[in-house]
């Protein structure tokens, strides 16, 4: 909240500049500045403060240094005026340790002696925000200096979040009677304040729709209503027209929770997982809290515009809590709601309906109304799961699961669960879940989740379940809820990208990503697929670096679909890397069957590198059926024989070509956005020296179809190496300047190092000696030590570049919240000063920090090059 947006607070900014200024002239004071949860308590002291020539020592309380003795002293004494004059207590204070009664009263004296000489030669106004999170050892330093200030230049100014009982009530009532104590308490915004404050932000003329929607989102909270008035502002300069939550947003909420403390914390994480059916006495037995604790904890949450009736104010914040819940207390909290359905309260306000059943209804719901968000669901800590539902999740029989509830889970919870089933690698039991669910589907709704749910699995399941994709009809999308027709959409997108009907599938899908949720996850990876499959992996690359720029916790997603991508633009160290970080730790099943992007990416990345033993190795590792028998299995068994055919196993690698072309064929997706097979198959006989009339068909045969730029540079080539030399230098001159447009450095390295010794065999001795060096500096630029061996240049170490060995291709899988962190820890920055630079808190840096050493291979901050600031 900027100091110019004090919209409401005239009056109260007047009085507290009145009371400092009495201050500073010899009449000392005390301020308690209450009120709900960010409702702009700093940003009073800090306007007020602006306006007076005083030393200031500030200090900010958090809930993880309450228990450090002396916590909040030591930030006051980090002043150098006052840490020059006490440099003994500082050291003191430092150690953070409980000491000696006599010790303790020497530190108040000296403390409260130091301060009362220094207000005599220049006032001084101490400032402590959040002051309900300090420590017990401070805060007696603060009470002892506190009942001695009357007759002194200096101000005590509190923030403290306003609560039924005060967090330190001994405390409060000290400060009650001393005569010189001031309180002043704030108040949510009111719609017509919030009318103010959004028309400074967006401008006079904001329509009064606007408005209202901007309030019943925020509910009055000023850093709710600034976090969003940004996200609207960005939307609208770029041509977005509406109300869209964003990241600003979402991270206003987050910080404005956690300033509530553990126990707001846990209430609002219950309410997220209970949904719609959320009420204190389903709150207090899902989260574990006393009666008591959920009573305060939903009050404060209430007052601060956090919830609203134990609703959410919007989608997105329901959405940010539940992806901001680690995956054991997901989880935790999820069983809690399925033993409140299976004891069936019956709702007195809800005759001869179970209440604990609804409440399992709702807790699977979110902004999408999807079951889980897809961004923290790796249980084993292998980061964001790829994918639109958690396969740890599914581990439910789903007999059980439709006899528990007796058909009353909503039919789009069970669309959700089937594709969790699908994605985690059991389409029987995703099938027969979807066969069940049919004798309970009675509403159109119900039936067009199923349908939904039919064609996701479709799509993931061809050879399973047949390829019968066709999409939603318009009718049955229009009943589905936002969240369910957006995921239908990314799904359609899909089947008409494998039905060849590329333009349609890339406009549905880039419509998707627009409104796509971050936290959600399905619809956004499924649209991203659809970009893959329709030849736009550029696009791919920039929807994904946008959406985990907008991920609350901001970690790294989309692992299988980057190493495609990667290897698609020619990058093939970014692929290597993704392939070690969670090939190497053996987290291969924490992705379900997208782990079939992963492993077909990063062994490829690994052949053109020239690493063959680590690319056998990872194909050497067991690999369930599920994923092999999967849409993305085509991946593995491409990988496969590109495997083959590296290692001379030439019969082998058309044999797994072959196979890979009569799956799409079966499956209606023969399509070269999923796999050029015909052209592998081809180089396959062309290796292998046999059968050349059918490598020329095949690569005839691929020239007929709808291809993108990369695939027709790829045919091209295939096609200039059974042409003969007089012909192929204007094959592999297109082909070398389509691959140029397409970014893949790689290939066109291959191109370029074909036309140079086409163009030596023809004779074009300096053409060639041009073309050849350009093909030599392609390939290392890439790190292809095969290609450069055939160029007869001097290979470069696999994963190096530029700098330190390895380190900026490591850096570009940072995400940009991991590199703003990592810089200024390697530049020697503590986390507690990261944390406030960033206005995040110390565990965030600490998460970070861990992700940083797990990604560039180093054992800790000691460790972290210097270049990591140049590079970011």
């Amino acid at each position: 909240m900027k100091r110019n947006d004090l919209v409401a607070r005239d009056g109260e900014l007047r009085w507290m500049q009145e009371i400092l200024s009495q201050a500073s002239e010899g009449r000392g004071a005390v301020v308690t500045i209450t009120g709900a949860i960010a409702c702009g308590k700093t940003v009073l002291l800090d306007a007020a403060a602006a306006s007076q020539d005083v030393i200031q020592l500030r200090a900010v309380c958090s809930a993880e240094e309450q228990e450090l003795p002396y916590a909040m002293v030591g930030q006051l004494l980090d002043n150098p005026v006052l840490a020059a004059r006490v440099p003994a207590l500082g050291n003191l204070a430092a150690a953070g340790e409980r000491l000696l009664p006599g010790t303790e009263n020497r530190i108040r004296r000296e403390l409260t002696r130091t301060l009362l000489a220094l207000a005599d030669e220049r006032p001084v106004l101490i400032g402590v925000d959040d002051m309900h999170h300090a420590d017990p050892a401070s805060l007696d330093c603060l009470l002892h200096l506190a009942r001695r200030v009357g007759p002194a230049r200096i101000a005590i100014v509190l923030t403290e979040l306003r609560r039924l009982t005060p967090a330190h009530s001994r405390f409060q009532s000290e400060l009650l009677s001393l005569r010189y104590h001031h309180e002043i308490g704030l108040q949510p915004l009111t719609a017509e304040h919030t009318a103010d404050l959004a028309r400074v932000g967006l401008g006079a003329e904001v329509d009064d729709d606007v408005l209202t929607e901007l309030y019943e989102a925020t509910g009055g909270n000023p850093s709710l209503c600034c976090g969003l008035i940004r996200d609207v502002r960005q939307d609208w300069e770029a041509g977005v027209t509406g109300i869209h939550v964003g990241r600003a947003y979402r991270l206003a909420y987050l910080s404005s929770l956690y300033r509530c403390g553990p126990a707001a914390l846990r209430t609002a994480r219950a309410a997220a997982v209970l949904g719609d059916s959320a009420d204190a006495c389903l709150i207090r037995r899902v989260s574990g809290l006393g009666t008591e604790a959920v009573g305060q904890a939903i009050q404060q949450l209430t007052e601060g515009g956090l919830l609203r009736d134990q609703q959410f104010p919007h989608p997105a914040a329901r959405s940010v809590v539940l992806d901001d819940m680690s995956a054991q207390e997901r989880h935790a909290m999820y069983r809690s709601a399925r033993e409140a359905a299976a004891e069936g309260q019956a709702d007195p306000g809800t005759p001869g309906e179970p209440r604990a059943a609804t409440a399992y209804a709702g807790c699977g719901e979110q902004a999408g109304d999807y079951p889980e968000p897809a961004g923290r669901a790796c249980v084993d800590g292998a980061g964001p799961a790829e994918y639109c539902g958690d396969p740890h999740g599914a581990d439910d029989d789903p007999d059980e699961l439709v006899a528990a509830l007796g058909g009353l889970l909503p039919s789009r919870l069970v669309a959700m669960k089937i594709r969790r089933l699908a994605v985690a690698g059991r389409p029987g039991a995703a099938a027969e879940l979807l066969t069940s669910q049919r004798l309970h589907a009675v509403t159109s709704e119900d039936r067009a989740s199923l349908r939904a749910a039919e064609v996701a699995l479709a799509t993931l399941w061809p050879g399973a379940t047949g390829p019968d994709r066709h999409p939603l009809t318009e009718q049955e999308a229009a009943s589905l809820p936002e969240g369910p027709r957006l995921l239908a959409a990314a799904d359609d997108a899909v089947g008409a990208a494998l039905r060849g009907r590329a333009e349609y599938a890339a406009a549905e899908a880039e419509n998707v990503l627009r409104h796509a949720d971050p936290a959600a996850g399905g619809d956004a990876y499924a649209a991203m697929i659809a970009l893959l499959y329709t030849e736009h992996p550029e696009n791919v690359l920039f929807w994904a670096d946008k959406l985990d720029a907008g991920r609350p916790d901001e970690e790294t997603s989309y692992p299988g679909l980057r190493a495609e991508t990667a290897v698609r633009l020619g990058d093939l160290e970014t692929a290597m890397e993704l392939g070690r970080t969670v090939l190497d730790q053996r987290r291969l099943p924490s992705l379900g069957v997208a782990a079939g992007l992963l492993l077909g990416g990063a062994v490829t990345a690994a052949i053109r590198l020239g690493d063959l033993d680590r690319a056998e190795k990872w194909l050497a590792e067991p690999i369930p059926d599920a994923i092999r028998t999967s849409l993305y299995g085509l991946h593995v068994l491409a990988a496969r024989g590109r495997l083959d055919l590296a290692a001379g196993r030439y019969e082998a690698a058309y044999t797994a070509f072959r196979l890979c072309g009569e799956r799409m064929a079966g499956w209606d997706a023969d399509v070269s956005g999923l796999a050029l097979w015909r052209v592998d198959a081809a180089e396959a006989l062309l290796s292998a020296g046999i059968r050349p009339d059918e490598g020329r068909k095949l690569i005839d045969d691929q020239l007929t179809r709808e291809m993108g730029a990369r695939s027709r540079a790829l045919t091209l080539r295939a096609q200039a190496a059974y042409s003969l030399p007089v012909h192929r230098v204007g094959l592999l001159d297109e082909a070398a300047g389509l691959l140029l447009a397409c970014h893949d450095g790689y290939e066109r390295a291959r191109v370029l190092a074909d036309l140079g010794e086409t163009l030596r065999t023809l004779r074009h001795t300096d053409a060639a000696q041009r073309v050849l060096r350009q093909a030599e500096q392609a390939a290392a630029r890439c790190g292809s030590v095969p290609l450069l061996r055939r160029l007869g240049a001097e290979p470069v170490r696999i994963g190096t570049r530029r700098g330190e060995p390895g380190l900026p291709q490591r850096i570009r899988l940072l995400t940009d919240a991991e590199r703003r962190v990592a810089a200024m820890a390697a530049a020697g920055q503590t986390n507690r000063e990261i944390a406030g630079r960033l206005f995040v808190t110390a565990s965030t840096v600490e998460q970070h920090l861990t992700s940083v050493f797990r990604k560039l291979g180093v054992k800790g901050r000691r460790f972290l090059p210097t270049e990591l600031a140049q590079a970011v």
